[in-house]
């Protein structure tokens, strides 16, 4: 009888151990922080230090190439699959001229208030 109470006994130590050992995966965040909101105030004919104060500067930039701003951004949860966005933005003349990735905001040019 002893016998079978430490069985079960151990039995229910090590369920509730083994239940109670769970690994932690952070989530993980790179890049930029694409917000909507933010990329919904852009318009085109805005200049360079007018986007920089919505946006805050692109973390990837390329030295070739002054005139196009890359926002990216990886996003893994729990260890899952990575998810992407991507945000290009186009200037001409220091001017905005194209807006392409996530969701852009509707491409008419219009008064520009910060």
């Amino acid at each position: 009888m002893k016998k079978l109470t430490t069985t079960i006994l151990l039995i229910l130590l090590s369920a509730t151990m083994i239940t109670g050992c769970k690994i932690h995966i952070p989530d993980v965040q790179q890049g930029n922080i694409i917000d909507q909101a933010a990329v919904n105030q852009l318009r085109l004919g805005m200049t360079k230090k007018q986007v920089h104060e919505i946006m805050g500067a692109s973390i990837l930039q390329n030295a070739f190439d002054v005139n196009t701003w890359n926002y990216i951004s990886t996003k893994q949860v729990n260890g899952g699959i990575i998810a992407e966005e991507q945000l290009l933005l186009q200037f001409k003349n220091n001017k905005l001229i194209g807006i392409n990735g996530k969701q852009p905001p509707a491409l008419v040019k219009g008064p520009v208030s910060l």
